[in-house]
């Protein structure tokens, strides 16, 4: 077996991960702890992080990286200053948000959510897509945020549903794609009903996943409905499948009405940085910095 390989077998204590960040730090005087690669990039790019002052450790080879990298940020460390930025999932709904200054939270679901609906969106909408055409296929409505958002709420009260009751269903089937452009789930699904998206979830469902049939997930939503309508889509909404839906929507309804095809890549290379000093994750995070340092 490779050494690679075996490496991705690793599950790492929080003592191991203590001393991994210790063997990695080159006297940097601040720890930024993050729960994916894709997240050390983000922030490593628009925070303007100086890596002489600061060493990004991904809170990886563990079972559950958000919580690895909320224990690595409580705790006492003599030889630098620890902060983490993590996704707020479904924390602010279910009122389990932290109130320590150096565990910070995403403005709205998760990074991805923060993305696209702190500028990157509207940007894309402005240089790329006629606004008159978006009106007329949206019935009038020019809130393309709050279309998509609508969209995507079936998927995000399922997958609320999914944690609170432990249904163990899977929802990777939702990021399936043919040819790198066709969500093949959004184009099986059409979002034609709430119905049809909580069938095709229920077809991808895990194999540890107990048998919940169709009439089950229909009855917990009647039962939630006056619970899921107080909450802010922001929170409930998976930024993922927002941004999914986003350029799925986008690239088969406006088809031969634009010279390129918006992908995924294109949503993220779209994100400027001043976007991010409009949110109270960057507040939160210069607060904390200015109290340390």
């Amino acid at each position: 077996m490779s050494n690679q390989s075996s490496r991705k077998n690793l599950e790492y204590t929080l003592d191991e991960s203590l001393n991994l960040i210790q063997f990695n730090l080159r006297g940097q005087k601040f720890v930024l702890i993050v729960e994916g690669n894709d997240d050390r990039d983000f922030y490593r790019r628009n925070l303007d992080l100086d890596k002489g002052d600061f060493y990004i450790h991904v809170a990886k080879y563990c079972d559950y990286s958000k919580g690895r990298a909320i224990e690595l940020a409580r705790c006492n460390q003599t030889s630098a200053y620890f902060c983490t930025i993590i996704d707020a999932d479904f924390d602010r709904i279910l009122k389990i948000e932290p109130n320590d200054l150096n565990i910070i939270l995403t403005d709205n679901h998760d990074l991805e959510m923060d993305i696209l609906m702190f500028g990157t969106l509207q940007k894309i909408v402005d240089l790329k897509v006629d606004k008159d055409l978006v009106k007329k296929l949206m019935n009038g409505d020019e809130n393309l945020s709050r279309f998509v958002l609508e969209k995507a709420k079936i998927l995000g009260k399922l997958r609320f549903l999914n944690l609170k009751e432990e249904w163990f269903c899977s929802f990777k089937k939702l990021n399936y794609y043919v040819d790198g452009n066709v969500n093949l789930f959004f184009e099986e699904c059409k979002f034609t009903s709430e119905e049809e998206c909580i069938k095709k979830i229920l077809s991808h469902k895990c194999d540890s996943s107990p048998n919940i049939k169709l009439r089950h997930v229909k009855k917990k939503l009647i039962e939630y409905e006056k619970y899921f309508n107080e909450q802010d889509l922001l929170q409930l909404c998976h930024g993922k499948d927002v941004m999914q839906i986003f350029v799925y929507y986008l690239n088969r309804n406006l088809r031969g009405y634009r010279k390129e095809i918006i992908n995924i890549h294109s949503v993220y290379l779209s994100y400027e940085k001043q976007f991010l000093k409009n949110t109270n994750l960057y507040k939160k995070f210069n607060n904390w910095y200015n109290k340390v340092k």
